[in-house]
């Protein structure tokens, strides 16, 4: 069963594919990314193959993702410093 709107809606895409990811409430209640949905159809559309990306832990998934985000806003605030001191005139060493 999909969920309905979550925060990731549209937002998560295929690494292999493209596609855009939806959501699923597993057995047990847990959230999880479902697995890829997109097929690849041969040349006279007769037969088709699924792309072999896997599902996920949508709780996994999120402590990744707001890992790596924390990481690039740490990344964001050093420049920021960096353009204040260049701003006041103080010298820079890199």
């Amino acid at each position: 069963m999909k969920l309905g709107k979550h925060k990731f809606s549209g937002l998560i895409h295929c690494g292999i594919c493209g596609g855009v990811h939806s959501f699923q409430t597993s057995r047990g209640n847990k959230k999880r990314i479902s697995s890829c949905q997109t097929r690849k159809y041969n040349e006279d559309m007769t037969q088709y193959s699924d792309c072999q990306n896997k599902e996920a832990n949508l709780s996994e998934f999120e402590k990744l993702f707001y890992t790596e985000l924390g990481q690039y806003a740490d990344k964001l605030e050093e420049y920021v410093d960096l353009i204040k001191k260049i701003n006041r005139g103080e010298k820079i060493c890199l």
